[in-house]
């Protein structure tokens, strides 16, 4: 489970500078969608961490 949350924060880290250049090099596209989920993922996989940290006895 470790693995799979530090994908989804890196994944997530990943997105959201993408976000970042999309907005920079094409200002008609809408970067939000990129950024959001990129949020997200990283919330994801902090949660996940945190949880599987506070269940190990």
């Amino acid at each position: 489970m470790r693995p799979f949350a530090w994908l989804c924060v890196v994944c997530g880290i990943l997105l959201a500078v993408a976000a970042f250049f999309i907005a920079a090099n094409a200002p008609t596209t809408t970067p939000w969608p990129s950024l959001v989920a990129g949020f997200c993922l990283t919330a994801l996989g902090i949660i996940v961490l945190a949880v599987q940290r506070n269940l190990k006895p």
